[in-house]
């Protein structure tokens, strides 16, 4: 009990010679040399840049399109000329199917189609003068021999009035006579046609038949060329569904290729930015980060579509930027990064973000004034956007004063402040 009142007095005698030596302390002239340097802080430059507002979300690699190739005739898959995860470009040979006998079908059409021009030009060009004079002379030949089946019927007939030959004999020579004059009339009617030539309707339908013909061998020759399926696009060969030897009718499935260049970041954006981007004046600029290649250099692209629906479960809207992708290095499925460029101000005038300082629920910062000493001067600024570290100023500064960056956290208007050098 003694011990405790003993060292009751000695805590406090203690405590006073503290407080007399902290007394002594601030009345020191070091302490006054302190007091009058004032707050140490380490002043910037107020500069002129161009600044980005930036969205950073993450996103999806997605084919610009999947092509499932079909045939477009029946057939046998006589040969598969690539293999899957090969690259192909446009009018590469994908498929061969077996063409004999499209081949034949060709070739017959061909024949007929031949047959018919002939025909066609033949009634163009007319009859030829040896063909006529032959006509005319077997018109001749056929009046000739009607007049002498003309004699020999009058003879039979006198001949039958006189009982001198059966009637059997006399029904031969009415007979004949009938027949010289119808071969006199083919003739005559054929000469006659042979000397008008052909109708402008009989052309007509032989130029006609010649086309359809013709349109038959085009068809086969169509057919043959469609026996070669090639890609239609650039692309990569995503699955092989036939083999060869397999017979495939018309649209089945033999080839699937993913369209990548230009591959597609899907990317979902909260919803509070969609009229930023449908209002946009200009295309919005994106700067893509695989992850599976880590520090790589981005990838730049432009978003070229935005969704015109909102996710009511997740209040975003999705949008696509396009990325040229020529080597195939992008692959669909990829989880990238994105910096999608909203906004950029141009020569704008900004200053380090840590000089920015709220006082009063207002944007302020501190520049160094010269006096009889240096003091900060408290200016009330209007920020805009803010990238990269630092702050764009709309409004408060002409742009020269040098600005505290440093030791401004608890600065007052008008207070003594010490510059100090950041090595």
């Amino acid at each position: 009990m003694k011990r405790r009142v003993l060292i009751v007095p000695l805590l406090v005698a203690f405590v006073l010679l503290v407080v007399a030596g902290v007394i002594r302390r601030l009345d020191s002239p070091e302490a006054v040399e302190e007091r009058v340097e004032g707050v140490v802080v380490v002043i910037g430059a107020v500069e002129r840049r161009n600044i980005e507002e930036i969205l950073r979300y993450p996103g999806t690699l997605t084919p610009r399109q999947t092509v499932t190739v079909v045939p477009k005739v029946a057939g046998r898959v006589e040969t598969i000329h690539v293999s899957e995860g090969e690259r192909v470009a446009p009018g590469r040979l994908l498929i061969s199917l077996d063409s004999q006998s499209i081949e034949l079908q060709a070739d017959q059409a061909y024949s007929a189609w031949q047959a018919a021009l002939a025909q066609y030009r033949k009634a163009e060009r007319g009859v030829r003068e040896g063909e006529l004079e032959n006509a005319r002379a077997s018109y001749a030949q056929a009046r000739d021999d009607l007049e002498a089946a003309r004699r020999d019927l009058e003879r039979s007939k006198r001949l039958y009035e006189a009982g001198t030959i059966a009637r059997a004999k006399y029904e031969e020579a009415e007979a004949a006579f009938r027949s010289a004059s119808t071969a006199v009339e083919n003739a005559k009617r054929s000469l006659e046609m042979m000397e008008e030539g052909a109708t402008s309707e009989e052309l007509d339908s032989a130029k006609a038949n010649a086309e359809a013909l013709k349109a038959r061998y085009d068809l086969a020759e169509l057919q043959i060329a469609e026996t070669r399926i090639t890609a239609s696009s650039y692309g990569t060969v995503a699955s092989i569904m036939v083999d060869a030897g397999n017979m495939v009718a018309q649209g089945t499935p033999l080839i699937a290729i993913v369209g990548e260049d230009p591959i597609y970041a899907q990317v979902a954006i909260p919803e509070k930015y969609y009229g930023r981007f449908v209002d946009a004046k200009r295309r919005i600029a994106a700067r893509v980060y695989p992850t599976a290649y880590g520090t790589e250099r981005p990838y730049a692209g432009f978003v070229e579509r935005v969704s015109p629906l909102i996710d009511p479960q997740s209040r975003t809207f999705t949008v696509e930027i396009a990325l040229p992708n020529p080597s195939g290095r992008l692959k669909p499925g990829m989880y990238v990064n994105t910096d999608i460029i909203i906004d950029i101000r141009e020569n704008a005038l900004v200053v380090p973000e840590s000089a920015v300082v709220r006082r009063d629920d207002r944007d302020v910062l501190f520049a160094v004034r010269e006096g009889a000493s240096a003091h900060a001067t408290m200016i009330e600024i209007d920020p805009g956007l803010r990238s990269g570290g630092y702050v764009e100023i709309r409004s408060g500064l002409v742009g020269d004063e040098p600005i505290i960056v440093e030791g401004n956290a608890f600065l007052e208007d008008g207070q003594p402040v010490r510059v100090v050098t950041v090595e």
